[in-house]
């Protein structure tokens, strides 16, 4: 088991994401770390089968989708059933960072569509 844990809620305009993926890119190198988003917006991570995670500096991506991708769809098909703008899933677009301390970490992660956000 790891030395810190994290679990939050993913919010789009306030409301939360009721499906996705949440990843946390270690800056330090190491195993990436996943979580399902709830149909309540809520995750806890887990680098594979092990609970939790190391400490230390993440780049977060969310993706959430209104139907399971298909293998083969081209990136303006994935956009159209996107739930979470499309900036949120590339670790160099994302904006999303955050520092984990060991032991339990509460990350809410707040997205903003791209219509809120001009």
């Amino acid at each position: 088991e790891y030395e810190s844990t994290v679990q939050g809620v993913v919010t789009l305009d306030g409301n939360p994401l009721p499906s996705g993926t949440i990843a946390f890119y270690p800056q330090a190198g190491g195993p990436l770390v996943t979580s399902n988003i709830q149909a309540d917006g809520k995750f806890s991570l887990s680098t594979g089968a092990t609970r939790g995670l190391k400490s230390g500096d993440y780049i977060v991506t969310v993706r959430s989708f209104t139907e399971i991708p298909s293998p083969g769809m081209s990136a303006a098909q994935l956009d159209a059933i996107s739930r979470a703008p499309a900036r949120y899933a590339e670790p160099a677009t994302s904006g999303l960072r955050y520092t984990i301390e060991s032991g339990a970490n509460q990350i809410d992660v707040a997205l903003v569509s791209e219509a809120s956000a001009t």
